[in-house]
């Protein structure tokens, strides 16, 4: 079971930012996010929880129920090439789009198909 301020650590890593820009792009205060990273503060408010998620791309589950992965649970299991992708700023509403998509029941294959129709009107005859 890790702690907040171990999760923040992992994702700090994944995402390559120092604590002060993790402050910046969450709109808590360095003094907070020291505390949740030194173990000083081991309960999360859900407002801290969901500022902490939109910043470092995860949902605010993932600080407050253990049960939930993260990235650092899951990116031993892809490729270079996965990891590229989700780990950069723009790529979280492809994400979302796909988790939509699969919520919707929509295989993998069906939007394959799809891209592949779109892709294939825009070249040129």
């Amino acid at each position: 079971m890790k702690t907040v301020g171990e999760k923040l650590k992992e994702l700090i890593e994944i995402r390559d930012i120092t604590q002060l820009e993790l402050a910046q792009r969450s709109g808590l205060t360095p003094a907070l996010i020291s505390m949740l990273l030194n173990g000083k503060s081991k309960d999360i408010m859900l407002n801290t929880a969901k500022s902490l998620a939109v910043a470092l791309g995860v949902h605010p589950a993932y600080f407050i129920i253990d049960e939930v992965l993260g990235p650092a649970d899951i990116l031993p299991h892809m490729t270079e090439e996965q990891k590229d992708f989700v780990l950069k700023s723009d790529s979280l509403p492809w994400i979302k789009l796909s988790q939509e998509a699969a919520e919707k029941g929509v295989s993998p294959e069906t939007v394959k198909k799809v891209i592949e129709l779109i892709v294939s009107s825009y070249v040129e005859k």
